[in-house]
């Protein structure tokens, strides 16, 4: 099987002060397409529910090769690349109008009992190994990586987020792309406004809840920007932001 594409024209609601797409508004098309390429290869949340279990996002590399701009049409496509072990590797192209690549991204999926919260491997996977559904394609050639707050870094910022309603989503508990914005809000205006973003690594640890305190701290080395969020020294979600 291959891709499963979106095709959209940029509207307001997903720009910046700059009129460029939001990262989180990627995040945010990354997911909804997603949800259609699961349920093209019969991996949907409704296809997992005989085995109690639903997608997890693990891990995610974005890169932006330039920052699409409102009113761009742009072409929004995912594919189930393969498996490494009890990860399912999951990979985006965002194209421009003339074909060009905009955004490249590749992500990591678990799929987690739905009660329990650990994460489902084995012989129960078995029904759910695509390899017939899998592009042998890239978008990024190297799986994201796991990351961590330098101990040497200069921190720059420290506040406390209170999970709100906002910030959930129908699995009840705080949405992936609202770690961007967290973040994003975390690091000086100056930069955020004032410079492209070139790369997002981030790996989401646990949920948070609604009603949960987390504690986010953002710290600088050299010209790498990196986000901690912690409820009860539990950590929540590490990323990292290179501006270009």
């Amino acid at each position: 099987m291959d891709r499963s594409t979106l095709h959209i024209t940029i509207p307001s609601y997903m720009v910046d002060v700059n009129s460029r797409l939001r990262a989180a508004s990627f995040m945010e098309l990354a997911q909804e397409i997603a949800g259609i390429d699961v349920g093209r290869t019969g991996m949907s949340d409704k296809d997992l529910a005989p085995i109690n279990g639903v997608w997890i996002l693990a891990k995610m590399h974005i890169h932006f090769d330039r920052v699409p701009r409102r009113f761009d049409e742009i072409d929004l496509s995912t594919w189930h690349r393969g498996q490494d072990g009890a990860k399912f590797i999951r990979d985006y192209e965002m194209n421009d109008a003339e074909g060009n690549p905009v955004v490249r991204a590749t992500s990591s999926w678990i799929i987690m009992d739905i009660d329990d919260r650990k994460i489902l491997r084995g012989d129960i996977l078995e029904p759910f190994n695509k390899e017939d559904a899998a592009v042998q394609e890239y978008a990024i050639e190297e799986y994201c990586p796991k990351i961590s707050f330098p101990p040497d870094a200069e921190v720059i910022s420290g506040t406390v987020h209170k999970v709100c309603y906002s910030d959930i989503d129908y699995n009840r508990h705080t949405n992936n792309t609202k770690y961007i914005l967290w973040s994003l809000d975390a690091i000086p205006a100056e930069i955020t406004t004032g410079s492209d973003i070139s790369d997002i690594i981030i790996n989401f640890n646990r949920e948070a809840h609604l009603g949960e305190e987390v504690s986010i701290v953002a710290g600088k080395k050299g010209g790498e920007y990196y986000i901690i969020g912690k409820s009860e020294d539990e950590r929540i979600f590490t990323a990292k932001f290179i501006f270009a």
